[in-house]
Parts: structure tokens; sequence; C-alpha cells
């Protein structure tokens, strides 16, 4: 390999996960995140800063540390250009870099955890936020159809999980998949809300996804459980489970107990509690619609797990934080 930082900044700020994307007409030109935009249209032998200072600057912590952290160039219009920061900015650029508009004012204050032009039309994006780091664990999916004039929630049916990240099925635009600390799930024109994909995935964070167009496979990595491949069918019907578990945990964040109340009844129904290394520690057929348990009885420590709760043909899901 030979050195493809001749003309970025060694005063810049980076992280670990500091972003490198193709323009996706155009593979000669790349893009790369610190805390500005660059950008190469040698294949990487050199790169010119397109953008000042996007983030709200250096930060003491270790939550943040004001660097982009995702790109989206749009297939539709490879001169809009979509940025996200670790510090809760979303910026776009509609003529390749050269003037950048901030559009986050009327978003939560997340992470910015991918941001996703859709392909056949320039206008549209979304945006998936994650609030691990504050402890704020709502999922947030946000779609716009005016590059970031008003934003709509798309969020409706998803799981009190952070998005980490989202596919457009470039086949149909109207079906997404988004990868979260839960698993995978998907909706398209026929659903009201958030379907899961199932067919072997653990119940583990994901942290991303990628579609393979040549094998029609989707393949999602995970957070210490490898990585997975399903195929990825016109309607997805061998791999949904079509219906969402009601159900109400609490207290939670909690400390001893933990009551699990069912919307409605249920002849039986699985619990089980998984950490964030998809090992199961609880798994136990109940069918009464409230139960109670006592988490040191069955061994669950101080942490934060997963709670999933499952019939024949429903599944629920939710964050559990045990202090």
């Amino acid at each position: 390999f030979s050195s493809a930082t001749s003309g970025i900044s060694y005063s810049d700020r980076k992280n670990w996960n500091t972003p490198v994307v193709m323009n996706p007409l155009d593979p000669m030109v790349l893009y790369y995140g610190a805390n500005k935009l660059y950008k190469s249209t040698n294949r990487a032998a050199s790169w010119t800063a397109i953008s000042g200072d996007l983030t709200n600057g250096a930060s003491s912590g270790n939550q943040n540390f004001g660097t982009i952290t995702t790109i989206s160039v749009s297939a539709a219009n490879t001169n809009v250009i979509y940025v996200g920061t670790d510090d809760g900015n979303v910026w776009i650029s509609e003529d390749d870099g050269g003037n950048w508009t901030k559009i986050s004012d009327d978003l939560p204050n997340r992470w910015i955890s991918r941001v996703i032009a859709d392909p056949i039309d320039s206008h549209v994006a979304y945006v998936c936020l994650s609030g691990f780091r504050q402890n704020e664990y709502m999922p947030h999916i946000y779609k716009t159809t005016d590059n970031g004039n008003n934003w709509e929630d798309a969020s409706l049916g998803l799981p009190e999980a952070p998005v980490n990240d989202l596919i457009i099925d470039p086949e149909n635009t109207n079906r997404l998949i988004a990868a979260t600390d839960v698993g995978v799930f998907y909706k398209d024109e026929n659903n009201e809300s958030w379907q899961t994909l199932s067919n072997g995935l653990p119940r583990v964070p994901i942290t991303d996804l990628t579609f393979h167009s040549a094998s029609n496979k989707l393949v999602a990595a995970t957070y210490g459980r490898s990585m997975y491949a399903l195929d990825f069918t016109v309607g997805m019907e061998d791999t949904q489970q079509k219906n969402f578990v009601d159900f109400l945990v609490s207290p939670n964040p909690t400390t001893e107990f933990v009551e699990i109340v069912l919307g409605e009844k249920t002849n039986a129904y699985l619990v089980e509690i998984v950490n964030l290394n998809g090992q199961l520690l609880y798994s136990k057929m109940h069918n009464q619609q409230k139960i109670k348990l006592s988490l040191s009885d069955i061994g669950i420590k101080s942490g934060v797990y997963i709670l999933n709760v499952k019939t024949d043909d429903m599944f629920g899901s939710t964050k559990l934080i045990v202090n």
C-alpha cells in the first residue's frame, strides 16, 4: 500500500470510524471525513478540503470527538452530498462542496450514525440517530423529501434501541432495511410500521448492513457474533415475523425486580434476556399476562441487556437497564 493522505491536515480531528465513501457514479472520486470533508479525484493519490469544520468543535469528553461520522453522495445527482457528525449536525451541499447548509436544527441532538441519500430522487434522504452514548434508547430515523428543509419521523414500529445503519432497496426505494442494537428490521409500502427480519440472525447489535446486488444478498455485521448473509427475496415472505408483541417493562432502569405486562392476553409466551454480546442469560415460557422477575435470582447483574418477548407469530424487544 502507498500513502493516501496527501493533502489531509494532520491537525484535523479523526476518530476510529472516520468514513471514506466512493462517488456512486465515478470510482476515481472519493470522500473522506475528519472534522472537514475532503475529496479526491484521483483514487486517493491526493485530497482537497471541500468544506470548513462541519462540527461544533473539539470535545474534551469521550462521547463525542467533533468529527464526521457518515457521508452520502446522491446517485441521482452527485453534486448533492450529505454529511453527519458525532455531535448532532447534518449538512447538505448541492454544488459538490462549494456551499454547505446545516439541516439538523429540527432533529434530536444525537450522534448521527448514518445519512443515506435516495438512489433515484436527490431531494430524498434518511438520517439515523443513536442515543447510546447519552443513555437515550429511543429509535430515530427521519426522512426528508425536500433536501432537509423538513423532516418526518420514520421510526414507527421499531423497538427501543439505537439505529446504526440503513439501506434503501435499489430495486424498490419504498423498502427500507434498518440495523439496530436488537437486530434488523424492514418496512415497505405494504407495511405501516417496521417488521423484523429473522431467519437465523441473532438478537444482537447490528453495526453495518450492505447489499450485494450481484448475488442478491443482504449482509449484516454484528457486534461480537460475526457476519450473516440473507438471500434477499422480493417479498421477504420467508424471513419476516409479521406482528409485534405489545408489552410493558417496568421499572426500567431497575435494580432488583422487573415486571412484564402484556397488552393482550395470550396462552403462552417466551421471555428471553440477552447480553450485548449475544449470550442468552434467561429463557422461560410464561402464561400469565403479568409476571414479576427477580433479577438476582436468575443471575442478572448490573449492565445493559436486551429483553425479548416471543409467541408463535409475534415478537417484541426492548432494552433493559439494570443498575
